[in-house]
C-alpha cells in the first residue's frame, strides 16, 4: 500500500501481473480476502483485488507501458479476460 500510494500519481508502481510489465495505481486496502502473495483472487466493477504477503490489495487502475495506449485504464479494462 505503502509503495503504491507514493508513486500514485506517477509513475505508479512498477509490477508484473499475467506476465505484463504493469504500472500499478488506486490502492484500497482489502481485510478479508487472503490467498497467495501475487495473485488475483478477486474482480469487482473495474479493480482487481491481489494477495499480498500480509493479506490484499485492490488495484483500480493499471498502465501498460507498452500498449497502443499507454494509458492509465480501469485494471479490469487493461486486462481483459486474463486470468
Amino acid at each position: 500500500m505503502r509503495k503504491i500510494r507514493c508513486a500514485d500519481g506517477f509513475p505508479g508502481v512498477r509490477d508484473k501481473l499475467f506476465g505484463r510489465e504493469l504500472f500499478l495505481y488506486d490502492p484500497r486496502e482489502e481485510k478479508r480476502l487472503r490467498g497467495a502473495s501475487g495473485e488475483v483472487i478477486a474482480r469487482c466493477g473495474s479493480a482487481i483485488c491481489r494477495a499480498t504477503v500480509d493479506g490484499a490489495v485492490w488495484i483500480g487502475h493499471l498502465r501498460d507501458k507498452q500498449a497502443a495506449s499507454p494509458f492509465k485504464l480501469p485494471a479490469t479494462r487493461l486486462l481483459g479476460t486474463a486470468n
